[in-house]
């Protein structure tokens, strides 16, 4: 068992053997995930239903979904420069601000681009799929 922060002894941790000048010593995060996430993720894949659909779309609606998941895309890539940023800054205010801002970006792009779909899947029943958001025009006109 170790503490967050720990520092091993300088043997190497496969062999036991002493490290010397020459040898490989790393400084790196671990992470765990508890079994019940796994578990969800497993039941997820496993249960989705999947089908085919084609559909149509003027070229005004497309660019607006183009642009819509662009921005998505941009503020995502923001938040993870941040991230990238946030490595070469020395500990401190700066630091956790720029990984708190970056976080905050990739979660707003991320949010964006679920928000920015064409349609989304409301319900599945006995092969049947119910959709949500097409206009109501066209849904009359069925």
């Amino acid at each position: 068992m170790i503490r967050d922060g720990a520092t091993l002894p300088p043997r190497c941790i496969r062999t036991n053997q002493p490290v010397g000048p020459g040898d490989w010593t790393l400084r790196s995060k671990v992470s765990w995930t508890p079994l019940w996430v796994m578990l969800a993720m497993v039941v997820s894949s496993v249960s989705s239903k999947e089908a085919v659909l084609n559909y149509s779309m003027s070229r005004a609606a497309r660019k607006s979904l183009v642009q819509r998941r662009s921005m998505a895309y941009l503020v995502t890539l923001a938040g993870m420069l941040a991230w990238v940023i946030a490595i070469f800054l020395p500990k401190g205010i700066a630091q956790g601000v720029t990984i708190v801002g970056g976080g905050t970006l990739i979660t707003a792009g991320l949010l964006l681009l679920t928000l920015s779909n064409t349609f989304t899947v409301t319900k599945f029943r006995n092969g049947w799929f119910t959709l949500k958001g097409c206009s109501q025009e066209f849904l009359d006109s069925l």
